[in-house]
């Protein structure tokens, strides 16, 4: 067999480039990897969530929100209806603050005054479920009207701050939703209607 010196050279070549590619493949790995804790959680990513479980043992959306009262939240769920993913957000100041999600189809805040015109927002039937949320501070009450299907739900709540939720599970009606200050105060309001899968 004749070995001449140029494939010598060629080969030899060869293998110094490809040990130069592997070299910096696994030197821009090394640098491209997230910094981690003693846990072996990456630096610099979200806390979990106070009661949020690994995908393995998944929640409910009511749970994740009981966890983590007035905390802003953004979730994955799952065709079930279970929480895979949680993620906490930056929240918004203000004793009316909402959990934030990603597929909210509108968002307000509102000071509702006695005796004024319901205030109405309505949504056409998008195929989806809806959570309607609101939240609302005052001296006075909230009343509600919700017109999603065949029947009205309303509802009448004192302004404490606490968060209020409906759920609107049939995907082909439209909703029609007033909210009113009743009693003698007026009431700091917000609502917002998300879409669920």
């Amino acid at each position: 067999m004749d070995d001449r010196p140029d494939d010598r050279l060629r080969g030899g070549l060869l293998a110094v480039a490809a040990l130069l590619a592997l070299t910096a493949g696994g030197w821009w790995w090394w640098a491209e990897a997230p910094a981690t804790d003693p846990r072996g959680v990456a630096v610099g990513t979200s806390p979990p969530l106070r009661g949020a479980v690994p995908s393995r043992s998944p929640q409910t959306l009511d749970e994740v929100l009981a966890a983590n009262p007035g905390a802003a939240v953004r979730v994955h769920v799952d065709g079930s209806g279970r929480v895979i993913e949680a993620t906490a957000l930056p929240g918004e100041d203000g004793e009316v603050a909402l959990p934030r999600f990603t597929d909210t189809l509108w968002r307000e805040r509102l000071t509702l005054l006695p005796g004024q015109e319901p205030v109405r927002r309505q949504s056409a039937a998008d195929g989806a479920r809806h959570l309607l949320q609101y939240r609302c501070t005052g001296a006075g009450e909230l009343a509600i009207s919700i017109d999603h299907g065949p029947g009205t739900d309303t509802a009448r709540t004192t302004c404490n701050g606490g968060l209020g939720e409906f759920d609107l599970p049939d995907p082909t009606a439209p909703i029609r939703i007033e909210f009113s200050a009743v009693g003698a105060r007026p009431v700091e309001l917000a609502a917002q209607l998300v879409a669920l899968p």
